[in-house]
């Protein structure tokens, strides 16, 4: 758009073209080149290169926080996993002293009173 506006051009004959040129133009042109311009562009660039560098540091929070609250995850899946295995070595032992005890209580109960005491 600005090249249009820049060059107004009219065809005057035998392929010899007219060129305007409009002052305003120039005048930005010079204005990059002046200290306030340098500044200017130096600003702009420093900006741009900001928030490129922000774009990327956001994809890499998402991912932080991703993977964080992945191994959170895991986490909670051992100990609930280590929360069953505990309950079930506890039943286990507990099973096992509960047959003990039963098995002594019917060996008690099938001898007969006396049998085992030789007087």
């Amino acid at each position: 758009k600005a090249e249009i506006r820049r060059r107004i051009s009219e065809d005057i004959g035998y392929g010899i073209r007219d060129a305007w040129i409009d002052p305003r133009d120039i005048a930005e042109e010079e204005a990059l080149t002046t200290l306030e311009g340098v500044n200017t562009r130096r600003r702009q660039t420093e900006m741009f290169q900001r928030v490129e560098t922000l774009v990327d540091d956001s994809r890499y929070h998402y991912e932080t926080g991703r993977l964080v609250d992945q191994e959170a995850r895991c986490s909670q899946e051992a100990w609930a996993y280590s929360i069953v295995l505990s309950s079930a070595v506890h039943l286990v032992t507990a099973l096992g002293e509960i047959q003990a005890l039963q098995a002594r209580e019917q060996a008690r109960t099938s001898t007969p009173e006396g049998a085992g005491s030789s007087t």
